[in-house]
């Protein structure tokens, strides 16, 4: 089973999201999308209460098929790290392939994320371009194959990654 991850504020989720979601799941043939409040992110203030922004995540979820709010994050006390996400996920559902969807413009803040190189092991990445920044052009990648969906290879901080790209004509 492979399920892709949604993370971010989600202050306030909106349609822009759930396309994102939804075009994922159908390119990168996921069998589920995980709408994922932040909990206490280290890189941005307290947003919204976090208990609101998962009921937001559950309403938006609730009409889509395959879509589902993760309460997994805001149920932690203090800061909420990737890796500590993905470990608790990797134990809880050992049978599932995480894919975490970024924006192309992440790309350059991977190495920054704390112990990057076990978030690595514990998902896969997917990557929507965003307006001006083209997951092609990045300054790590050093082999892209096909068009509008296509397999990346980028060596950053010291490791190879393969990531899958999709392109979505939205503005967010």
């Amino acid at each position: 089973m492979r399920i892709g991850i949604l993370g971010g504020t989600l202050d306030p989720i909106h349609n822009g999201h759930i396309e994102i979601a939804l075009k994922a799941m159908d390119v990168l043939g996921l069998d589920g999308m995980a709408l994922m409040p932040s909990g206490d992110p280290p890189h941005k203030p307290r947003a919204t209460d976090k208990l609101d922004r998962l009921e937001m995540a559950k309403l938006a979820a609730a009409a889509h098929p395959g879509l589902y709010a993760s309460d997994v994050e805001i149920a932690r006390s203090g800061v909420t790290y990737t890796v500590d996400t993905l470990s608790a996920l990797a134990v809880e559902r050992p049978d599932v392939r995480w894919t975490y969807i970024i924006g192309a413009d992440t790309l350059n803040t991977l190495e920054s994320w704390r112990e990057f190189g076990r978030v690595a092991r514990l998902c896969e990445f997917a990557v929507i371009n965003r307006p001006g920044c083209d997951v092609a052009y990045h300054p790590g990648a050093f082999r892209t194959t096909g068009q509008n969906n296509f397999h990346c290879r980028y060596q950053i901080g010291g490791l190879h990654l393969m990531l899958e790209k999709f392109s979505i004509d939205l503005f967010i």
